[in-house]
């Protein structure tokens, strides 16, 4: 598959990184996503990764973001794939992992509701994006319209997001 075809095939792609046989690898695609083509890969067994992904958690599911140069659910409208260097350094800067941005990760933990993925890796070469896999759990709209944070929690939430959009 080409790297903008919509319909892009994740098995082969990670039978090939994760030397596993495709019958080991089960891809379900996710809906809601309108600029990426998103999927959930779950593994017949938790997997080590190779080790220039630089993390060192073994997995049995992972979630893939596939950039496009346009947006998944609504092609002829374009979108930069320089979109997706953009959420994997949000990504780094919410685990704690960009010094020029500290605070962010303990704030985060101030907030154990609010799940946020780890990057895994970003293949730059097919655009993709493997984070972990959070599960079913709230978006971050959903948990801001809950009942769960306190104001002065919320505050220091958006005073965070704040300083890292600048």
């Amino acid at each position: 598959m080409t790297g903008s075809d919509p319909t892009f095939d994740f098995k082969p792609y990670l039978a090939a990184i994760l030397s596993l046989s495709p019958d080991e690898i089960d891809v379900r695609i996710l809906s809601g996503g309108y600029t990426n083509l998103t999927a959930r890969a779950t593994f017949s067994r938790a997997m080590s990764l190779p080790t220039h992904f630089d993390f060192p958690a073994a997995i049995s599911s992972v979630i893939l973001k596939k950039a496009t140069p346009y947006m998944h659910a609504f092609p002829s409208q374009a979108a930069p794939i320089n979109r997706q260097a953009v959420e994997a350094r949000a990504l780094r800067i919410l685990q704690g992992a960009e010094p020029s941005f500290p605070g962010v990760k303990e704030v985060l933990a101030g907030l154990p509701a609010l799940k946020v993925p780890q990057l895994v890796f970003h293949d730059t070469e097919q655009n993709i994006l493997w984070m972990t896999d959070l599960g079913q759990g709230k978006i971050l709209t959903d948990y801001i319209l809950s009942d769960s944070p306190s104001i002065s929690q919320l505050e220091e939430l958006a005073d965070a997001f704040g300083r890292f959009t600048g």
